[in-house]
């Protein structure tokens, strides 16, 4: 946010003055800008002050204009960075990364409803009624409802590892947990070859893919100036987690099941009356879920194509296209692993680790030109050297960024090709 105020600020002393106005008068203005902001806590400056400075007499330059006013915080950062063209290839983006987390989903939701009794028997007939419910739902004017339902998910993924868990004591008991550093080392519980690791790298990608929601997720807080103390928390939290569960889970069953893989939920036994509640409330609570995926998917789509409002067949005929679309890809790649770990490795690592970097890097260049053609300083914020440190910083990361996404993406689509 402190790039984007740079970035616009200097044209009004750089601008063309056609009513004569004095160039002294637009450096108090710019002074009185950055006297405001200074006020205005950094992680705060998408708010108010932000937009009042882009709508702020934008008649006295046409060296730029302030975005458009129907894009998300995400999107506007991407316009000053890459102007209209980038934020048309990012809205694709994000399109293949929403229509793909719904083909993991619609994946995850065969793989519940195989071993209960609301399989028909056949994959392709499971994901037509289960995307008939899903693309009605999505159809709907008002789907605020389906947050309600955030509770229950929460409870059915602590109930369903409670599950895991319970049947693994007592199938195994303390078996394993006993046995760690004879049958069961620390080796084995963690990534031994290429494949492994792409999937290890796409799945936490796909785990921790913060980034594309970072900022609705700041403007809905009450305190948005925390919002890096909440990531923090939150992250440090979820990976705790993450780690406790997975690897003890791994261990638990490691006397019957040496090599630990796939979806939890598979070493479940199917004649259990516990173990078919956990998948059918598993199931809903994605079908449910769905519809948050296809909404912002469709209206992106509904831009593109330039739907109205009041064009409502079209509009569901989109919605419906995009679930047919997730009905194809998920009966073709059945694994949900592997569809997790390639999304991961491809779509959310490359804007996690790659356009945030980017990003930086173009913004920080427009800066320097407007501040030299306004004769300002660089920024005002960093001196020169921590810039530069920072600048090479993010070249870094995105060469580290297009490597590790490159290579996880060949690696998981070739492990798959061969599945």
């Amino acid at each position: 946010n402190d790039m984007l105020v740079q970035y616009y600020a200097p044209k009004h002393t750089a601008a063309a003055d056609p009513r004569g106005k004095s160039t002294e008068r637009k450096h108090r203005r710019l002074n009185s800008y950055q006297k405001e902001f200074q006020q205005v806590d950094s992680s705060r400056l998408h708010g108010s002050a932000f937009s009042e400075l882009l709508a702020s007499d934008v008649e006295e330059s046409n060296e730029e204009f302030p975005p458009p006013d129907h894009l998300s915080t995400l999107s506007k950062v991407v316009w000053f960075a890459t102007g209209n063209i980038g934020v048309e290839i990012f809205d694709v983006i994000m399109c293949c990364l929403l229509v793909s987390i719904g083909i993991a989903y619609e994946d995850a939701i065969l793989s519940f409803l195989e071993s209960t009794p609301l399989t028909t028997g056949s994959r392709i007939l499971d994901s037509l009624w289960n995307i008939a419910i899903i693309a009605s739902l999505s159809c709907l004017p008002n789907v605020g409802f389906l947050s309600k339902f955030s509770a229950f998910g929460l409870t059915a993924i602590f109930i369903t590892f409670a599950e895991i868990t319970a049947y693994g004591v007592h199938e195994y008991g303390t078996n394993g947990f006993q046995s760690i550093g004879d049958e069961v080392s620390m080796g084995s519980l963690i990534p031994s070859s290429y494949s492994a690791i792409a999937s290890w790298f796409g799945v936490a990608a796909f785990s921790f893919g913060l980034t594309p929601v970072v900022f609705n997720i700041q403007e809905s807080m009450a305190e948005p100036s925390r919002m890096m103390e909440a990531t923090t928390s939150g992250l440090s939290i979820a990976s705790f987690v993450y780690i406790l569960v997975g690897t003890g889970i791994a261990i638990l069953y490691s006397p019957g099941f040496p090599v630990f893989e796939g979806d939890a939920l598979e070493h479940l036994p199917t004649d259990q009356i516990q173990a078919t509640v956990v998948r059918i409330s598993m199931a809903f609570m994605i079908i449910v879920s769905c519809p948050l995926l296809v909404i912002p998917c469709g209206e992106i789509l509904d831009g593109k194509f330039g739907v109205g409002t009041e064009n409502k067949a079209m509009k569901i005929m989109i919605r419906v296209a995009i679930c047919l679309v997730c009905v194809l890809v998920s009966t073709l790649v059945p694994d949900f692993v592997h569809v997790v770990s390639f999304i991961g490795g491809c779509f959310i690592a490359f804007i996690s680790f790659i356009v945030p970097p980017l990003f930086y890097i173009l913004l920080k260049r427009k800066i320097r030109k407007k501040a030299t053609e306004a004769s300002l300083s660089d920024s005002g914020i960093l001196s020169p050297i921590e810039e530069e440190k920072w600048l090479l910083f993010n070249f870094l990361m995105v060469l580290v960024g297009i490597t590790a996404t490159g290579l996880t993406v060949y690696v998981t689509f070739c492990s798959t090709e061969n599945r």
